[in-house]
């Protein structure tokens, strides 16, 4: 499950590492949950659950966006030249 797909750039060193963090504890809940195995921790079962509901939003948001960048291509190539200008594009 990945936590993060893009990079803004303009993250400070310590969100970076928090960043690189989150994915390592990630990446191990996901082997835990592969293996089959339980949380150890209450703590960690509770971070686990809420980080996948955030991933989840997050990866809707970036399928919604996709799907309205496509639509918008796809609507503006169907304008002749003399459209396209009248709208700036």
């Amino acid at each position: 499950m990945p936590c993060r797909t893009e990079d803004w750039g303009d993250d400070t060193k310590e969100e970076k590492e928090i960043q690189k963090l989150t994915r390592m504890l990630c990446s191990a809940c996901v082997g835990l949950e592969t293996k089959g195995w339980d949380m150890p921790t209450l703590e960690l079962k509770k971070w686990w659950e809420k980080h996948q509901k955030e991933d989840e939003r997050r990866l809707a948001m970036e399928r919604a966006e996709r799907k309205k960048n496509r639509l918008r291509k796809q609507a503006i190539s169907k304008l002749t030249p003399e459209e396209r200008k009248a709208l700036g594009l």
